[in-house]
Formats: C-alpha cells, sequence, structure tokens
C-alpha cells in the first residue's frame, strides 16, 4: 500500500512528458520499471475506476483499498505483464476482478450465493438541463437502476465510459453478442417510458443504439 502515495511527490515537469506517448509506449515505460508512467496512470484513470468500484460495490472504502492494490500488484509483476493495446481496459478488467473478489469473500459469510455485480446508477450520470426538476431525475434513476444486472452494466461501460463493445464483452467476461443483447434490451425497455427516454437523449448520459 506504501508505493502509491510517494508517487504524488513526483512533479508535474516528470509526469507530463508520459502524455504525449501511446498507450503501447506509456505501458512499456511501466514495464521498463519507470515509476512516474505507473504515477501518470494512477492519476489519469484513479476517478473513472474509483466511480466504477462505487458503482459495482457500493462500497467506498473498498473501492479505494481494491485501487491501491490493483497498482501495487501492477509495480510488483511489471517485469512478467505482457504487452497491451488499451490500459484502461486492463486496468478496468483487473480491478472489477479485484472487486468482485472482494465481494465474493464477504458474501460468504452470509450466502452460498455468488456474488452477481450491480451497477447502481447516480445522478452524475444522468446531470441534466436545468430546466429538468429533481422529480424528472428521480424517474430517470429509478428507469435504470431497474434495469437488470448485466443490462445496467454494459449500458454504464458502453455509454459512460465509452469502451467499445469489444473491449465491455471483454471486461465482464461474455460474448460480444451478448454486450449487444444486453444493450438492445437495455434500449428496448427505457423505449418503453417515452418522456423519460426523451429526456435521457438530452442528458450528459447519453443513449443512442
Amino acid at each position: 500500500m506504501a508505493l502509491i502515495l510517494p508517487l504524488y511527490t513526483l512533479q508535474e515537469a516528470i509526469l507530463q512528458p508520459h502524455a504525449a506517448l501511446s498507450e503501447p509506449e506509456l505501458w512499456e515505460n511501466l514495464r521498463q520499471g519507470n515509476e512516474a508512467a505507473l504515477a501518470y496512470m494512477h492519476r489519469s484513470y484513479y476517478k473513472s475506476l474509483f466511480r466504477y468500484g462505487l458503482r459495482l460495490s457500493q462500497d467506498a472504502a473498498l473501492s479505494e483499498d481494491c485501487i491501491q492494490d490493483l497498482f501495487v500488484t501492477l509495480w510488483a509483476s511489471r517485469e512478467r505483464i505482457n504487452a497491451v493495446q488499451s490500459i484502461k481496459l486492463y486496468l478496468f478488467t483487473s480491478y472489477r476482478r479485484l472487486i468482485l473478489q472482494r465481494k465474493k469473500t464477504e458474501q460468504k459469510a452470509f450466502t452460498r450465493f455468488f456474488y452477481q455485480p450491480d451497477v447502481v446508477f447516480s445522478s452524475e450520470e444522468i446531470v441534466v438541463r436545468s430546466e429538468i426538476d429533481q422529480e424528472t431525475t428521480k424517474n430517470l434513476l429509478i428507469l435504470l437502476n431497474s434495469l437488470p444486472k448485466r443490462q445496467k452494466e454494459a449500458l454504464y461501460l458502453r455509454y459512460y465510459e465509452d469502451l467499445s463493445f469489444t473491449e465491455v464483452a471483454q471486461l465482464m467476461d461474455v460474448s460480444y453478442q451478448s454486450v449487444l443483447n444486453h444493450i438492445q434490451r437495455a434500449l428496448n425497455n427505457i423505449r418503453q417510458h417515452p418522456n423519460l427516454a426523451a429526456l435521457l437523449g438530452r442528458a450528459s448520459f447519453k443513449l443512442s443504439s
């Protein structure tokens, strides 16, 4: 855990050159033992990872712990990891696995059933124009959060985290066609409520087929 904190002390001048690197180049810097590359990844993806972890677990402390574990493990295994094309996909996939492992371990004491990830949307995902009142926002949240678990996670990753359909499939460990089906069914469910569906189109969370 102690590894991550000192990286915040690295000066901006040290971190900034990494912004010009391609993802494979940045990843190779990490594999070669460049702490600034690790720090740049941590700074670049921390907010998105934490937000995703919080949506999956509804537990801020667990989400934070898993981010720390993720980057500590990444640094410790840097010489053994393979090259990647998408750092975000690698981090999100590894982070999701950590979250699910922790939640499954916690649940074993209470139930014999496996933990199923369940994204919970918040008002951050549907920040709508100022003329939309709180009651409408509440109804939008109810609509999104009433969708089946797989549909919610696929929607979140595709439209809020901007992952491709292929990347969503890899992250969720399902087929490409399954992702298409989850998203299409979710959109069909949303379209059954024309007023709310129209408002979603005006929100910052944009859905399109």
